[in-house]
């Protein structure tokens, strides 16, 4: 074996010297970050594994349900599937069963064929919040004339199986319009470049179904929950009745704990569903046999052949028996009923009788790395010059932010009613023989049957991702987003935004600002505003004068566009409607609290909250973003304010001069040389320019 690498890597050399122009060695490391509306993600050059670049830069406060993966950490998100196959012939021996992937340990960072690239349709708009730019990190290229179809942003690369001589293109696809930004599109070609006729071939992938970082329930952090990959699995297309084919996972019940904790009640937030999502995995295509020319490529209804669950990628057993399991093993032990022969898909455990998710499998642990696997194939033969083609999407989808909320507020106070229209009154869209928690109340269920609504969510946006496939992903496109600029003004906040862009678009249809008071992921955005086609200008303005002083505010602006009531690609239920700008071009990591009006002199001055206490439930409830401060208010546009302790000793001195007649200051609670003060007793001296002065005493309890 090691003769035919160092044959390998003289070859390999040889050929960088003389056509370094054709190939070139980069790291399969080397990542990139896509965002759409409701998924973030990494991908890195070869499917490897790199944890440490974040999709999470930029991060708005928990104001939507985003599910981020980290790049390669689930093979399937945007990674690396592993080939195997059987008589397989390297210079020095033979294999029975042979795998082979992107990264082994002869090619640790892989062997990149085309270095990884992204293309992405707008640019960042500018943002600023009181006059401060938002800093948003560039996600590619911009060049519109690179992307498929209608989409927003696109990462390629093109990278070898270096044992067996097969290049993969990889792309990874996205788009920022509300109706299709749940998911996202990985289509890879694989083209045998080698000189040996593989032979029953084998594609594998896994995915990883708990996405690494979400917004749900980090802010702020509840308390004594169950794990989150207590999870319900099931593959939809392995029927001949079944009209699509994909493996969703939804929030299991943790049998080890007493009750039905399924989607995850926070009892401290007032019970809020923080698991109300389902994560999926849906197949677009899997040709049926390899081939020469795309035209000839025919898509295999039976595809994945096989579907099962188990704990990582079987890890610790040899390389036949995971080939086995990859042609079906794993899943014969506890098939699923009414499959085509010669398939293999293991049963669904939320369809297998029992309320124990893990019940169905001995493969599956009580524990955090199960993982849904899919195999394509057994490609019989696959000669040289021939190629393979994969299309899948992965996404996230379920119940909104402020359902989740309303249905555990529901479900405490015991007011909770099941949702109408459900498909059987007694199991909604859950299996018919579906079996609920072992304990569960007459309101759990009705919970439960609201979760499972989320499987409806799962095959309509299934539906919506075909449908883009099916009319060759000219779905109807996102406008360009705007530029904003936010400002906290005297008792108002005011928002400043232009769209040139947009509004030359012949179906520009407006625009609407959202807005949402804490930074707490319990409360949710608003719409303020919105206008019509009419509403076009330079620069436009909007002054917010329903603001509380002392909470915190976030506001994004979107641009829109009319849909053409008779355009072929769109969806029927969006033809004539409005498509609003991608909610991700416009990031709300920073917040704003409007100040005060100022006073006309010092008779009035306030200290707020007095006494100040860190837990204060009115502070948490404004959702003050630092929280750690006391407000000084009712003062002059220019003020002088000295803070001493009881015993006289000054700790902070601080100059108010706002030009823009602000009354009010908020001091963080640090002394002039950065340290935060203790509990104890305080007097502010405040004066005025013309020598006018007053004296307040407060308490910090910290």
């Amino acid at each position: 074996m090691k003769i035919f690498f160092i044959r390998r890597w003289i070859l390999f050399f040889i050929l960088i010297g003389l056509f370094s122009h054709i190939t070139t060695f980069a790291q399969g490391l080397d990542a990139l970050n896509y965002k759409v509306g409701r998924i973030w993600g990494t991908v890195t050059a070869t499917g490897s594994n790199n944890s440490a670049v974040r999709p999470t830069s930029g991060w708005f406060p928990s104001d939507l349900n985003i599910a981020a993966w980290h790049g390669g950490e689930g093979n399937a998100g945007t990674g690396a599937a592993v080939l195997f196959m059987r008589n397989f012939s390297t210079p020095d021996s033979f294999h029975q069963e042979f795998n082979s992937s992107p990264t082994d340990e002869d090619f640790p960072e892989g062997l990149v064929i085309d270095p990884i690239k992204s293309y992405i349709r707008y640019d960042y708009p500018h943002s600023s919040i009181n006059g401060s730019p938002v800093q948003t990190v560039q996600l590619g290229d911009i060049a519109p004339d690179k992307m498929i179809g209608s989409s927003d942003q696109m990462i390629t690369s093109t990278y070898e199986y270096p044992l067996v001589g097969v290049q993969c293109e990889r792309k990874v696809i996205c788009w920022s319009q509300e109706h299709h930004d749940d998911y996202v599109v990985v289509d890879f070609t694989f083209t045998h470049k080698g000189d040996q006729t593989l032979e029953d071939v084998i594609i594998s992938l896994s995915f990883e179904p708990v996405p690494k970082a979400y917004s749900w329930g980090h802010n702020p952090e509840p308390q004594f929950l169950t794990p989150e990959w207590t999870q319900w699995w099931h593959y939809y297309g392995a029927r001949e009745a079944d009209s699509q084919r994909v493996y969703y996972a939804y929030h299991a019940d943790d049998p080890k704990q007493g009750g039905d904790t399924m989607g995850l009640p926070a009892q401290d937030q007032q019970g809020r569903l923080i698991l109300p999502g389902a994560t999926f995995w849906g197949f677009l295509h899997a040709s049926k046999q390899p081939y020469s020319d795309p035209a000839e490529d025919e898509d295999d209804p039976l595809q994945p052949i096989t579907t099962y669950v188990s704990k990582g990628a079987v890890e610790g057993k040899e390389i036949g028996e995971r080939y086995d399991a990859a042609f079906g093993t794993f899943a014969d032990q506890n098939p699923m009923p009414g499959i085509p022969e010669g398939t293999h898909h293991e049963m669904n455990n939320d369809e297998s009788g029992s309320a124990d998710y893990q019940a169905f499998s001995p493969y599956v642990a009580h524990i955090s790395g199960n993982k849904p696997h899919a195999s394509f194939g057994p490609y019989t033969t696959w000669e040289p010059g021939k190629s393979l083609r994969l299309i899948y999407v992965i996404g996230h989808t379920g119940l909104s932010l402020g359902m989740a909320k309303k249905i555990g507020k529901e479900l405490v106070s015991g007011t909770i009613e099941p949702p109408p229209g459900l498909p059987n009154p007694e199991k909604g869209f859950f299996p018919a023989n579906f079996v609920f928690p072992e304990g569960a109340t007459e309101a759990d269920i009705k919970k439960d049957l609201w979760l499972s609504t989320v499987i409806d969510s799962v095959h309509k946006t299934m539906y919506r991702a075909r449908w883009n496939f099916k009319h060759d992903w000219q779905v109807p496109a996102a406008p360009p987003p705007p530029s904003v600029e936010t400002t906290g003004k005297p008792g108002f906040v005011e928002i400043k935004w232009s769209d040139p862009e947009a509004e030359a678009l012949p179906n520009f249809a407006g625009y609407r600002i959202f807005r949402k008071k804490s930074n707490l992921d319990t409360a949710f955005f608003e719409i303020i505003y919105e206008s019509g086609a009419e509403d076009k200008a330079s620069e436009h303005l909007y002054q917010d004068r329903n603001v509380q002083f002392g909470a915190s505010y976030y506001y994004y602006v979107q641009a829109a566009v009319r849909v053409d009531p008779n355009d072929p690609n769109a969806l029927p239920d969006v033809r004539g409607k409005k498509l609003w700008s991608g909610r991700a071009y416009i990031p709300t990591i920073l917040s704003l609290e409007p100040p005060k009006g100022a006073a006309q002199d010092l008779s009035d001055v306030v200290v707020a909250p007095n006494p100040y206490n860190f837990n204060d439930p009115n502070v948490v409830e404004a959702g003050w973003a630092g929280r750690r401060g006391v407000v000084f208010f009712n003062i002059m546009p220019y003020t002088e304010i000295d803070i001493y302790t009881e015993d006289g000793d000054k700790v902070k001195s601080i100059v108010h001069n706002s030009s823009e007649g602000a009354g009010s200051y908020t001091w963080d609670l640090l002394t002039d040389s950065q340290q935060v003060v203790n509990s104890g007793v305080y007097i502010a001296t405040f004066k005025s320019q013309n020598g006018e002065v007053a004296y307040r005493k407060f308490v910090i309890a910290r």
